[in-house]
C-alpha cells in the first residue's frame, strides 16, 4: 500500500461483482435443500386389527426369575448356565512394621506397577486379596484366607533368611 485512495471506478467494480456473486448465490441456491414432490398414487388403506394376545405360562416365567434373580444384588441378572467369574487376586507385599501407641501395624504394598499403593493394617483388618490379618509379629504377618482363597494361613516376612 502506498497510501493512494482506491480509485472510484475501482471501488464500483468491486461493488458490482459482489452483488453479482449474491444474486447468482441467491439463485441457485433458492430452492436447493427441498425435497422434490412427486405424485404417486396413493397406497391403499390396509384393514387394521388388534394383534393376538400369547397365552403365557405363569410357572415357567416364575422359574426363569428365580434363575436369574433380577432382584439378587451382585448376582443380578447374569445366566445360570455361565459359569462365574474368577475372583481376582491382588498381591500384596509387606514392607515394614509399626509400632504406634503400643499398637502393631502392618504396612502394606500393593498395585500395580508404577501405581503402588501402600495401607497400614492392623489386626482383623481385611487385606487387599481379601484374607484377614491375624497376627503381627517383629519380622512378619500370618493372614488368613478369605473367600475364593485357599483354606490356611499364610505367613509374610519383612526379610527372608539366607539358607
Amino acid at each position: 500500500m502506498s497510501g493512494r485512495p482506491i480509485p472510484r471506478r475501482r471501488v464500483w467494480q468491486f461493488g458490482a461483482v459482489a452483488v453479482l456473486v449474491v444474486v447468482v448465490a441467491v439463485v441457485l441456491g433458492w430452492r436447493s435443500g427441498r425435497a422434490t414432490v412427486t405424485r404417486a398414487a396413493a397406497a391403499p388403506v390396509a384393514a387394521w386389527a388388534l394383534p393376538q394376545g400369547k397365552s403365557s405360562d405363569a410357572e415357567q416365567d416364575a422359574a426363569i426369575l428365580r434363575a436369574r434373580r433380577p432382584w439378587g444384588g451382585a448376582v443380578a441378572f447374569r445366566d445360570p448356565e455361565t459359569p462365574p467369574p474368577a475372583p481376582v487376586v491382588i498381591s500384596w507385599r509387606l514392607v515394614g512394621i509399626v509400632l504406634r501407641d503400643n499398637s502393631p501395624f502392618a504396612l502394606i504394598l500393593f498395585g500395580p506397577p508404577g501405581a503402588t499403593k501402600l495401607e497400614y493394617h492392623t489386626i482383623g483388618e481385611a487385606l487387599p486379596d481379601g484374607s484377614t490379618l491375624v497376627q503381627i509379629d517383629t519380622d512378619s504377618v500370618t493372614a488368613q484366607n478369605g473367600p475364593g482363597l485357599p483354606a490356611g494361613s499364610v505367613v509374610r516376612r519383612l526379610f527372608q533368611k539366607k539358607s
